[in-house]
């Protein structure tokens, strides 16, 4: 290994456990083994607060804590104690027994239904017309992609599935890595990839009849906080499930809290289904190909589209883009005879855009984001996972193999990384100024997920452009730093650089966009509504709105100054919006 892959390593080792008995007595043996191992408690300290930190980021960032304190925290509360009122008591019970057997408190325990509170919180907003408030920050969440692949397009024509988990805990999710073994009294001996002191199987799961789950956010209108919580589901699923129709049917008896879209794939059966949930139902969506399927963040079904909130153009491009590049790995991979796990782990790292394949970029609608804090590829007929060991994006590895395997006494232990493979090619790890420069981009995330004040990150922005200039996501960033601190007209040389630099349609137009409004606002309106013209040349499907947006500007006059202060930007979708 280079020094820049050594530095890669997780933390902490992953952590191994073996429970076995009722969900009951497996609790007290996961709270008494984590008692034990150590090292869940950064994780737990988090949890209850993720939902509101997401919540708050899509408000201007002077009036985060106001909104935080008024609005936000008291509706998480009650959204949190109607979803902890729905769980299936032997779950429940499995999280209270394993509370009482460490030092976390009951409160932080009951924060455990969080990812269906924060989607549902989204939905419940929308249906009040208040949908823009977490708009352009759905982003630390929804970008997981999953891909299976199976007869042609795998090397030996067995299941492969390949997931990366896209989730806002950088800096200990990914510094933790666990897989737990469950070998209930009742059901199908199963286990599930977590970090230390998450007992989520509403994530990625397997058993050993070859039934492999992984999760993934939606967001839609139909949620309902006195559903099934995702963690209790995960369990329902990866226990009783022996066949597909098995899988679908566990998941048509619950009335589901929240909006997801749930890819399975079965090793015996060689195939793989996806199924979307909101509140209301499910819909099962048939593989896109004969022999792969792939998911990330957006509906599938057409009834269901319906509903789905559409919370910003940047966010779908974003899902699709992913779901595109997904795809042109498994096409050339079947021209090359199929994909082996060490494909599929590259396809979970790579930096490219399906529509801008040329170089890699420090983020954008890339398959290896800022917050993948847990990838893997489940080889179910080798009984294997091959899990990343590395820090976030640890879709770039390395990698370690973990056996499928059961017969192990009520325990836990450490694996040895020193055999980890695989480790991402990535400019980003070869290249020593554009690995700094990445590493002050992930620093300005961190900071600004931790509501740092800005100065703090445009430190980190402004030491990333200076190594990486080109870059057009950079550029963008810096644009709207300057537009925060009410500088248009320092701000239009980013956009105006990033736009050049930028080969994909859809970016190039919000780019375009940006400088169009920060010409404007510096007084610049000639200028402006040559930005705008271009912009509204352009050929992209999703870009029709922000061009119907850019043509009122283009006749009435953009924002001003003062408006584009109140810029509310995603550091990991690249993305921006003015509030209101």
């Amino acid at each position: 290994m280079t020094d820049l892959q050594v530095n890669r390593l997780a933390k902490q080792p992953p952590l191994v456990l073996q429970l076995k008995g009722s969900q009951l007595t497996m609790g007290q043996q996961l709270g008494e083994l984590l008692h034990e191992a150590g090292g869940y408690q950064d994780v737990i300290s988090y949890y209850p607060r993720m939902a509101e930190d997401l919540l708050i980021l899509a408000a201007p960032r002077k009036i985060r804590n106001k909104l935080a304190r008024s609005i936000i925290r008291p509706g998480l509360q009650y959204g949190l104690s109607k979803l902890n009122n729905a769980r299936i008591p032997e779950y429940a019970a499995r999280t209270h027994a394993a509370v009482e057997s460490t030092d976390i408190t009951p409160a932080t325990a009951k924060s455990i239904p969080i990812m269906d509170l924060f989607q549902n919180s989204v939905g419940f907003l929308s249906k009040f017309k208040m949908v823009e408030l977490a708009a352009p920050h759905l982003t630390p969440v929804p970008a997981c992609s999953s891909a299976v692949v199976w007869d042609e397009a795998s090397q030996d024509g067995d299941i492969l599935h390949a997931r990366n988990f896209d989730f806002p805990g950088v800096g200990f999710w990914d510094e933790s890595p666990m897989i737990v073994f469950c070998t209930p009294d009742k059901g199908i001996p199963y286990g599930f990839i977590s970090t230390r002191g998450a007992d989520v199987p509403g994530v990625s799961a397997f058993n050993q009849e070859g039934i492999n789950v992984t999760f993934h956010t939606r967001f839609h209108r139909d949620v309902d906080f006195n559903g099934t919580p995702v963690v209790d589901l995960g369990h329902d699923i990866i226990r009783r499930s022996r066949t597909l129709k098995e899988a679908i049917s566990v998941v048509k008896e619950h009335r589901i809290a929240s909006s997801w879209g749930i890819t399975i794939s079965s090793a015996k059966e060689k195939s793989a289904v996806l199924i979307e949930t909101t509140s209301t139902g499910s819909r099962v969506v048939k593989p896109q190909g004969g022999n792969w399927l792939v998911n990330t963040n957006h509906y599938f079904d057409p009834e269901l589209q319906q509903g789905q909130l559409e919370t910003s153009a940047t966010f779908l491009e974003h899902s699709f883009n992913r779901q595109k590049r997904m795809q042109q790995f498994i096409q050339q991979g079947i021209v090359k005879g199929g994909l082996n796990s060490a494909d599929l782990e590259s396809m979970l790292g790579n930096m490219t855009e399906a529509e801008a394949l040329e170089e890699e970029r420090v983020m954008g609608s890339v398959l290896g984001q800022y917050c993948t804090v847990s990838s893997m590829v489940i080889a179910p007929s080798k009984a294997e996972v091959r899990m990343s060991v590395g820090k976030a994006p640890t879709g770039w590895g390395p990698y370690i193999t973990i056996p499928m395997d059961w017969s192990g006494n009520v325990g836990y232990s450490i694996v040895d990384t020193k055999g980890a493979s695989n480790q991402s090619n990535t400019v980003f790890l070869t290249d020593s100024i554009k690995h700094k420069a990445y590493e002050h981009y992930r620093a300005a995330c961190t900071h600004d997920f931790k509501g740092a004040p800005l100065d703090i990150i445009e430190s980190e922005i402004t030491s990333a452009v200076a190594l990486a200039p080109q870059d057009p996501a950079l550029n963008f960033l810096m644009g709207t730093i300057e537009l925060e601190k009410g500088n248009p007209h320092k701000a239009l040389p980013f956009f105006v650089e990033g736009a050049n630099q930028e080969p994909g349609v859809f970016r190039k137009g919000m780019l375009h966009l940006w400088a169009a409004r920060s010409a404007g606002a510096s007084g610049q309106e000639t200028l402006a509504h040559e930005y705008y013209r271009t912009l509204l040349a352009l050929e992209h499907s999703l870009l029709s709105g922000t061009q119907a947006q850019a043509y009122k500007e283009y006749k009435s006059g953009g924002p001003s100054t003062k408006t584009l202060k109140n810029i509310v930007v995603s550091y990991m979708l690249i993305d921006a919006h003015v509030a209101a």
